[in-house]
C-alpha cells in the first residue's frame, strides 16, 4: 500500500517486476518512470496492479505514458488511456473517488515487438465543488400536537444535498442542539425535545440550521418549526349544579367554555354514565375532544332523593340535599369535581282533617284505659297524603292516635311528637 502522493509505477508493483528499460524515442519521465524491457518478435498485452491509498475525496489526477498503448483501472473499472510514450500526458479520473485504499492498474499493449513500458504519476485531485443543501424540512411541521389531547414534542428533520460531493462533517445546531449527522448527502434525524407553546394560541417556535461541509467548503440552510401543544386551559368551571330533579335523565349543564389552549385537548371522568359533548343536546361521549373556545357539556342522570331525614329541625318542611360528584380531567388540569345537586324533597305534610265522633274503628277499643265512663272514639275522613315527596314518619301529639294507611284493615300506632 503506497499513499497517492508517493506513488508512481516504480512503486513496488503486486506482481513484483521490478524491469525496467530505456529508450531513446521515449520522454524523459517515461525513461525515469516505466517498467518495462524488450519484445523479440511479435508483441505482447501486459497488465500490473499496485495498491494505492487516496487521501482525499475527488477526481484523481495523473500523469501517464505508455508504449506502445494502454489504459489505467482502478478496481477494476477503466479510468483512461494512457498517452503516447514521447510524452508526459496529465490525465484525471472522470468520477470523485473518497478517501481510502484501492486497486490501480496499468495495461501495455506492445503491437510488433521491441521496447515496451508504462510510466504514470499521481499529481494531485480535483476537489468537488462544495456541498449544496438541495431540501431541508420538518414533518409535522407545525407540530399541532395529537389528536388525542396528548402535548406532543416531537418531529423529524429531512435533507438532500447534490450527490457530486463528498460530505466530510454533517451537523444541525439550534439553540439547545448540536447533532452530529452522518456524513452523507441526505438524511433524516428525529427531533423531541421541541419547546411547549404558550396559552395565547401562538405557537412556539424553534430555528434549526443544517450545515454539510467538504473539503472545498460547507453550505448551511435554517428552518423554523413551529409548535403548538399547550392543553393547560387557564379558565374556572362551573362546579355546582343546583336544583337537579331527582333521577333525571339526561341531566345537561355547562361546566365551562374551554380557553388558553393551542391544540385538541381531552376532557374526560372516572365516574360512569357521565358523557360530555360541545353541545347542548347532541355528540355526547366520554372521552370527547374539545379544542379553544368550545363550551363543554356535561350529561349524566341525577341522583334519586335523599330519604335521610336524621338531625332535622322539628317542623322541617324539607329534607336534605343529595349530591351526585363527578370527577372531571380536563387537558393537563389536575381532577376536579363537579356537583350535581339533587334538591330538598318536601318532607312536611298539612294534614285537613274532619272531626267525626262516635264512629267505632274497632270494637271495644279503649283509648282511655280502665276507665269506661271515658272511652271516646273518634276517626277522620279519608286524607291523602300528597305533599311530601319522600315516605316520612307520622307522628302526632296524642299517643294514642291510630291511622289505617291505604285500606289496609290494619290499624297502626303512630309515635308520639
Amino acid at each position: 500500500m503506497t499513499l497517492d502522493s508517493s506513488w508512481t509505477t516504480r512503486s513496488a508493483n503486486n506482481q513484483g517486476f521490478t524491469g525496467q528499460n530505456s529508450n531513446g524515442a521515449w520522454s524523459a519521465q517515461m525513461n525515469s518512470l516505466n517498467i518495462g524491457g524488450n519484445d523479440s518478435g511479435s508483441g505482447a498485452n501486459r497488465t500490473y496492479s499496485w495498491s494505492i491509498t487516496f487521501q482525499s475525496f475527488g477526481k484523481q489526477q495523473f500523469r501517464t505514458a505508455v508504449d506502445d498503448q494502454g489504459s489505467i483501472f482502478i478496481d477494476g473499472v477503466k479510468q483512461f488511456d494512457s498517452g503516447g510514450y514521447s510524452g508526459w500526458t496529465l490525465r484525471e479520473t472522470p468520477n470523485n473517488f473518497a478517501p481510502g485504499t484501492y486497486t490501480i492498474s496499468m495495461s501495455s499493449a506492445n503491437s510488433g515487438g521491441g521496447p515496451w513500458g508504462m510510466a504514470a504519476d499521481w499529481v494531485g485531485v480535483s476537489l468537488p465543488p462544495p456541498p449544496e443543501i438541495l431540501t431541508f424540512y420538518a414533518d409535522p411541521n407545525p407540530q399541532n400536537s395529537s389528536v388525542s389531547g396528548s402535548p406532543l414534542y416531537s418531529t423529524t428533520l429531512y435533507w438532500t444535498s447534490n450527490s457530486l460531493t463528498s460530505i466530510t462533517s454533517a451537523k444541525i445546531t439550534s439553540n439547545v442542539d448540536n447533532i452530529s449527522l452522518p456524513n452523507s448527502a441526505s438524511g433524516n434525524t428525529s427531533i423531541t425535545n421541541l419547546p411547549q407553546s404558550s396559552n395565547n394560541n401562538t405557537p412556539a417556535t424553534r430555528t434549526y440550521t443544517l450545515e454539510l461541509c467538504n473539503a472545498s467548503g460547507c453550505d448551511t440552510e435554517t428552518l423554523e418549526v413551529n409548535v403548538r401543544n399547550d392543553n393547560t386551559p387557564s379558565n374556572t368551571w362551573t362546579t355546582l349544579h343546583e336544583d337537579i330533579e331527582p333521577n333525571e335523565t339526561n341531566a345537561t349543564k355547562s361546566i365551562g367554555t374551554l380557553s388558553g389552549v393551542d391544540m385538541v385537548v381531552k376532557v374526560e371522568t372516572t365516574a360512569s354514565a357521565v358523557t360530555f359533548s360541545s353541545s347542548n343536546n347532541s355528540g355526547f361521549s366520554n372521552p370527547k375532544y374539545f379544542t379553544n373556545g368550545q363550551t363543554i357539556y356535561l350529561r349524566t342522570t341525577g341522583a334519586p332523593y335523599n330519604t335521610d331525614i336524621s338531625n332535622l329541625p322539628a317542623g322541617s318542611e324539607f329534607g336534605k340535599f343529595n349530591n351526585k360528584v363527578i370527577p372531571v380531567t380536563v387537558g393537563s388540569l389536575d381532577a376536579f369535581n363537579v356537583t350535581f345537586q339533587t334538591k330538598k324533597p318536601k318532607i312536611k305534610e298539612d294534614f285537613d282533617f274532619s272531626s267525626v265522633t262516635g264512629i267505632y274503628p274497632y270494637e271495644d277499643i279503649d283509648l282511655i284505659v280502665n276507665d269506661p265512663q271515658l272511652e271516646f272514639y273518634v276517626q277522620t275522613s279519608t286524607v291523602t297524603v300528597n305533599d311530601v315527596d319522600i315516605p316520612v314518619e307520622i307522628r302526632s301529639d296524642n299517643p294514642n292516635t291510630q291511622v289505617l294507611i291505604n285500606n289496609s284493615n290494619t290499624w297502626k300506632n303512630i309515635r308520639e311528637i
